[in-house]
């Protein structure tokens, strides 16, 4: 299955390590998930292109552009887009026009609810399937942690991050819909400091689900280490998310455990339902393209968030956005969908 990537950056190449035994890239996952044959790559970054080239041992012919436009006749059926949101819509209908099966895209697609609608419209047209690069779709950890949880909601979710909340923050909301379903309105919740001038600030926010219950999601840029953490509250546990989901706990409400009369919360203990999988990054990339593997070759269907999915995340994500320009008015998301696009499940 011929592929061709677009972007030799750190996700798209630079991650990856040779003896890790897992894919921390997607040119790696290429490799290391049999079946995919890398004919080509674009990118526009000389240092990047010869750095790539010397990682993965590519021979002198190998084709490395500048532009998709070169591979015109390649005939690849799957087109990785690794790069950032910045100009994502040509990239799109560039590689619309190499008549790929599946185009994968990372995420955040775009940072304009409107380009988002608009690519999503250019691969329907063109009866193109898509994915979007919400890797923890496919990590074991997470998919038995979503079967632990089963049809059980939480009664409220907590949850930190940073790193922007177009960058992080879209990753959680995809998490928090994947586990919880479908959030309906967000509210901005007011920052300390003015974030005017950060490109991509980390908002926090305030958010509620169709199926019930509600979310707080606290932005964290003010601290110098990574935050992607959740606890999820039940009745009789906490569940916590931890370290972007490296570990995956539970705590036990346990009665009379300090005071006579009281409940707390037992000593963090790995999920059970996880105890038996491999510790350590999250592994979503193997699985992602295993399962694209299996779709081009079987026609076997994919789990993860297509382009339909993304666009109810940039929504959400315009939401906030709204919601803090407002002053933390409450913002419905369907609201924000422009008319004509409410058919995407909510």
């Amino acid at each position: 299955m011929k592929a061709i990537i677009v972007g030799l950056g750190r996700i798209g190449s630079e991650n990856d390590c040779t003896d890790c035994g897992y894919s921390r890239s997607h040119v790696g996952a290429l490799y290391l998930n049999g079946g995919f044959e890398l004919v080509g790559a674009v990118e526009t970054n000389f240092d990047r292109a010869s750095a790539a080239r010397q990682q993965w041992c590519w021979p002198s012919d190998f084709p490395i552009s500048e532009s998709l436009t070169t591979f015109q006749g390649a005939e690849p059926e799957l087109v990785v887009l690794a790069t950032g949101p910045n100009g994502r819509a040509d990239l799109v209908r560039q590689a619309i026009e190499l008549s790929p099966r599946l185009i994968l895209i990372e995420k955040p697609v775009t940072t304009s609810l409107a380009e988002a609608v608009e690519i999503n419209q250019h691969l329907e047209k063109a009866g193109i399937a898509s994915q979007v690069m919400f890797h923890r779709h496919y990590d074991p950890r997470h998919l038995a942690l979503k079967a632990e949880l089963g049809k059980s909601r939480p009664l409220f979710v907590q949850a930190r991050y940073n790193k922007g909340l177009f960058n992080y923050g879209s990753h959680m909301l995809d998490l928090l819909q994947s586990l919880c379903g479908s959030i309906t309105t967000v509210r901005h919740i007011p920052m300390e400091r003015d974030v005017s001038e950060t490109i991509d600030p980390s908002l926090s926010f305030h958010c509620s689900f169709a199926a019930g219950g509600s979310a707080t999601v606290q932005g964290m840029d003010r601290v110098p280490y990574d935050q992607f953490e959740m606890d999820l509250f039940f009745s009789d546990k906490v569940i916590q998310v931890n370290n972007g989901g490296c570990e995956i706990l539970t705590r036990q409400v346990t009665a009379d455990l300090y005071y006579p009369g009281y409940a707390h919360m037992a000593h963090p203990e790995t999920l059970q339902t996880v105890a038996d999988l491999t510790s350590g990054p999250v592994r979503g990339f193997d699985g992602l393209y295993s399962a694209i593997a299996k779709f081009l070759e079987y026609g076997k269907s994919l789990s993860g968030c297509d382009m339909g999915g993304a666009v109810i995340i940039q929504a959400i994500l315009e939401a906030v956005k709204e919601s803090a320009s407002r002053k933390g008015q409450e913002i419905s998301v369907e609201d924000v969908l422009p008319p004509g696009n409410h058919h995407f499940s909510m």
